[in-house]
């Protein structure tokens, strides 16, 4: 069970609670998981509470603002939900806030007693200098973009949620098709829970090119890495799998070329003593090549692309067997020793 954030449940344990929770930015998924954990939290500290919610694209400004500011008629707690703030023009949001909020002190805000407002939107951007001016009485918490490797640990945790386990390179492969929305990463992580049926519990690579297809520039990368390992019986195969998605020759030796420099920069790094900065998957993992390269090897890779990029482009050579010798003479680059 994912848990919830640890800011947002410091701010549900202060003596003083806020009365408006503002969430937004640009993960959907963890922000409306969060909305559903609040509206719990906050109904059950009162012993129960009545749950509105209104869509700002839909419901009117009045409507919305006298919900949270009248009290109930016949009494008990309430908490309000405004989903889809983002829809609202900027100054709006501006003049719906600022009615309720007029400063820091405990009476200084026009929400109705036994009342909380949750208000959820998608924006990157908030009307800070009124949560500022709010103080106590608001709470305000970003949800960010995951990053490439949030994003794969989510896959991970969204499949031992459903009873999966799943392969590292699995969990990659689903990141780089579908990127780091961990809400479509869900519904991805659930398709396939559907397509291995109820026998099968563990996700593989072969799983998700059978349920999802083959993704040419995912291909590409494996055939990188098949190269960089200097195998080139892995390296045939993914180079097979990414002409058969239509991709021509001269797209494929761009992104090798490409993906070389990449690790030519690593290697001068890690020849200047330079260490990576944590954090970023593929930073980490063109540190990890590198250090398997020495840069004149590496120099001599990238010359062998260019060679095989003028082969195809002048006619030399036809496409099919330039790509099939590249393929063979990067492997044996890759393999030569010594290798700093």
């Amino acid at each position: 069970m994912m848990r919830m954030r640890s800011d947002v449940a410091a701010a549900l344990k202060r003596a003083r609670r806020p009365v408006i929770y503002l969430l937004y930015g640009e993960d959907t998924y963890s922000r409306n998981r969060c909305v559903q954990e609040l509206e719990q939290a906050l109904a059950s500290a009162s012993g129960g509470a009545d749950l509105n919610s209104f869509d700002a694209g839909a419901a009117s400004f009045e409507d919305m603002a006298s919900a949270v500011m009248m009290a109930p008629m016949f009494g008990g707690s309430r908490v309000v939900t405004v989903r889809r703030f983002e829809l609202m023009p900027g100054e709006d949001q501006e003049r719906f806030l600022a009615r309720l909020v007029q400063g820091p002190g405990p009476e200084e805000h026009a929400v109705a007693p036994d009342t909380a407002l949750i208000i959820s939107s998608a924006s990157k951007t908030i009307p800070r200098g009124l949560v500022v001016a709010g103080g106590a009485n608001v709470a305000a918490f970003e949800f960010r973009a995951a990053r490439a490797r949030e994003a794969q640990e989510f896959v991970r945790w969204k499949a031992a949620e459903m009873g999966l386990t799943i392969d590292f390179r699995a969990a990659q492969a689903i990141q780089e098709m579908i990127g780091s929305d961990l809400e479509a990463l869900a519904g991805e992580v659930e398709k396939l829970a559907l397509f291995l049926g109820p026998d099968q519990r563990r996700i593989t690579l072969e799983h998700i090119k059978a349920a999802v297809g083959i993704n040419p520039t995912l291909t590409v990368f494996n055939l990188f890495d098949s190269i960089v390992d200097g195998n080139p019986a892995a390296a045939y195969a993914s180079l097979a799998d990414v002409m058969k998605s239509g991709r021509n020759a001269v797209w494929v030796q761009s992104t090798l070329a490409g993906l070389l420099r990449t690790l030519m920069r690593a290697r001068s790094d890690i020849d200047r003593g330079i260490r990576k900065a944590p954090g970023d998957w593929r930073v980490e993992k063109a540190f990890s090549q590198a250090r398997k390269l020495s840069q004149a090897t590496l120099a001599r890779m990238v010359c062998r692309v260019a060679q095989a990029d003028r082969d195809i482009k002048t006619g030399a050579m036809g496409q099919e067997l330039c790509m099939d010798m590249l393929v063979s003479d990067l492997c044996a680059l890759a393999k030569q020793k010594p290798q700093r």
